[in-house]
């Protein structure tokens, strides 16, 4: 990708590399980052598989919302208006 600290952390792979890397906005990568951080985070082309989340409720509120942006941003299929 490029990004040092992302490369370090993340292996990417996919049928179109391009269509990958569009994906990955510099912006995405510092919320996979994020989530990296304090999380075990993996991702296959169907699923963000975050484990190691701590019961605290704002950390569980935060990992979602971030969560939830990364996949709304790796969706393949986005729902139409």
């Amino acid at each position: 990708m490029g990004d040092p600290e992302f490369d370090g952390i993340f292996v990417i792979k996919g049928y179109d590399p391009f269509k990958v890397r569009a994906k990955l906005t510099p912006e995405l990568r510092a919320c996979l980052l994020d989530i990296q951080a304090e999380h075990d985070l993996q991702i296959d082309d169907r699923c963000l598989h975050i484990r190691r989340v701590k019961t605290d409720m704002e950390v569980l509120q935060a990992t979602a919302a971030k969560a939830s942006l990364a996949a709304a941003a790796l969706n393949p299929h986005p729902p139409k208006p």
